[in-house]
């Protein structure tokens, strides 16, 4: 209970290895499916480079082409190229509202079965802002994020 406290009240850290598509939320390693990490890690990069929160009616070719360069990564296919089926459709359609939704949804119930509702909200992009197009980021400072390789265990 002590040490469950403890963690409740550490900063949280963000750990991403691409490799095995893990992350480790403070001192927990999860596992996730290929495209939830990849959207992560798509926040996570945004937060190190302190780019601003996104809005899915704001998201371009730049953008689009920036969380198709993590899911190509995480494909773990020496075939994921540019004509990839799952890449080429997401460029050709572009990041919807239904998908941007969705994959926020996915990676919430992934980072909570694992972690617990509290602690999935500290590692998942949150909205930002109260205006009317308020963009969603992690909440997270990107001294608090790291791209390594994580142990398996």
């Amino acid at each position: 209970m002590v040490r469950q406290a403890q963690r409740n009240l550490a900063a949280p850290s963000l750990a991403l290895d691409a490799a095995r598509c893990r992350v480790r939320c403070g001192e927990t390693a999860i596992r996730l499916t290929p495209i939830s990490f990849a959207w992560l890690a798509w926040f996570a990069r945004r937060a190190v480079e302190e780019l601003p929160p996104l809005h899915w009616k704001r998201i371009g070719p730049v953008e689009v082409e920036a969380f198709l360069s993590e899911h190509q990564a995480v494909l773990n296919d020496p075939l994921a190229d540019d004509q990839h089926p799952l890449l080429a459709s997401r460029r050709k359609e572009g990041i919807t509202k239904e998908f941007f939704d969705e994959r926020n949804s996915k990676l919430k119930n992934e980072l909570k079965r694992i972690l617990g509702e509290p602690m999935a909200m500290r590692y998942m992009p949150q909205r930002r802002g109260t205006q009317r197009l308020a963009g969603c980021a992690l909440a997270l400072s990107s001294q608090h994020i790291q791209f390594v390789s994580l142990e398996d265990g």
